[in-house]
């Protein structure tokens, strides 16, 4: 009689994933794949808080992205090298690596990453992510298989509205249908945007429970004629002029303004790169912006005429300027300044402009 087949792995979503978590089952070795880069990078803290000693950050905790230049080999022997102790801990495991984006790593390395996963060292935590992976390739096959793996969806809107809601409570805050509407309408679905705008909102009405759509309008900072759909009206026709003087009006302003105006430009370019797909394909007008979810037809009725004015070219160097001017703000490796008028002007085609200060 033949033998029964494998059953298939199961592949987990980010809510098992923090039970898990709050269980303290920890796993050596994760992977983490999917578009949702805000609760991977959740799940990841979590993981730091639960298996990492603040004193024992520098020895034991590393964070990479293939984006960076690195070396594989340096990398899984990090993973194999014994973490430094202090005293007695509930958990074997007190190191942990993080390797993000390993998509866009060449095949060697992962087969590289595929061997070292099936037999893991017991006391490190190894976390691989990824947006997609060909199952078709063997050692993308071995990496699902020896590792735990969690698929992050990106949330749906009447999601993201539960999830503001959820957020305002782990706040001891609630927030009104309007207000959830407002922020969704003003910021996009990008939960790294919603939530720097729902810290500044639970910081600004202080003791009171509720926020109101005033209370929006008030800390989101948008003045007369420098609004983020202004910022994004300049980008999309390229205006390198606006765009500078618009960022610094934004910046001056409001203290959270540069991941505000870092989450307003990117969900600008990935309008910009839809539109054109959705161009190609024949769609009519009306129901490109009946796709693009969230997006004011009314304030953005050039977007349509203006974005094949974007090559494909264009668009690949602009999201390639936009992911290494996010990773320079969130590690401070430049001033956030600095950085977003470099990425306007990648993206307007460095076309000539003195950067106002």
């Amino acid at each position: 009689m033949a033998g029964k087949m494998a059953a298939k792995k199961e592949t987990l979503k980010y809510q098992d994933i923090k039970r898990r978590l709050d269980k303290k089952e920890i796993a050596n070795c994760y992977l983490f794949t999917g578009e949702e880069v805000f609760l991977k990078d959740k799940i990841i803290k979590s993981l730091k808080k639960l298996l990492i000693n603040e004193a024992l950050e520098d020895f034991n905790f590393n964070d990479i992205s293939t984006s960076e230049e690195f070396n594989i080999s340096e990398i899984l022997g990090i993973a194999g090298t014994l973490p430094l102790s202090i005293g007695v801990s509930e958990n074997k495991i007190r190191r942990l690596v993080v390797l993000k984006d390993i998509d866009d790593l060449v095949e060697n390395d992962r087969e590289a990453l595929a061997s070292y996963v099936s037999k893991p060292v017991d006391t490190t935590c190894l976390v691989l992510t990824a947006e997609k992976l060909d199952l078709r390739k063997k050692y993308n096959n071995e990496l699902v298989s020896n590792s735990t793996h969690a698929h992050f969806y990106r949330l749906y809107d009447n999601a993201v509205s539960q999830w503001l809601k959820d957020e305002a409570s782990n706040n001891k805050k609630s927030i009104s249908a309007d207000a959830v509407q407002c922020l969704i309408e003003e910021t996009g679905n990008d939960l790294y945007g919603l939530a720097n705008e729902m810290a500044k909102l639970t910081a600004f009405i202080g003791e009171r429970e509720k926020i109101e759509m005033s209370d929006i309008r008030q800390v989101m900072c948008y003045v007369k004629d420098n609004t983020a759909f202004d910022l994004q009206k300049a980008i999309t026709y390229k205006d390198t002029e606006n765009a500078l003087r618009i960022l610094k009006s934004i910046l001056d302003e409001n203290s959270y303004g540069s991941m505000m105006a870092l989450s307003t430009i990117a969900l600008r370019l990935k309008q910009i790169a839809l539109t054109k797909i959705m161009l190609k394909q024949g769609m009519q007008e009306k129901d490109i912006f009946q796709s693009l979810k969230g997006l004011n037809q009314f304030y953005n009725n050039y977007l349509i005429k203006e974005a094949v004015n974007f090559s494909d070219r264009e668009l690949t160097e602009g999201f390639s300027s936009l992911l290494k001017a996010d990773i320079e703000i969130k590690k401070g490796r430049k001033p956030p300044r600095l950085t977003l008028e470099t990425l306007i002007l990648n993206l307007c085609g460095n076309k000539p402009a003195v950067a106002v200060r």
